[in-house]
């Protein structure tokens, strides 16, 4: 996943309710319209990506190739 500023391109949008610093990583929880539990997302590379704090919008995207189907 990508954590990027609020985007129409996003695959979801929404705001930082936690930010937990862990080094090399940040894990963010985001709340998204519509959803009743937040989305966890990693950023494993917070100097690239950027660093977002609770209460930034911003969206979330993958790349298509790092899809994983289960059945």
């Amino acid at each position: 996943m990508h954590i990027q500023k609020n985007s129409e391109q996003a695959f979801f949008n929404g705001k930082i309710t936690e930010a937990v610093y862990l080094g090399a990583t940040v894990e963010y929880e985001i709340s998204v319209k519509g959803r009743t539990e937040p989305i966890v997302a990693i950023s494993y590379n917070p100097v690239k990506e950027g660093l977002y704090k609770v209460g930034d919008e911003v969206g979330v995207t993958f790349d298509p190739i790092s899809a994983h189907v289960i059945l």
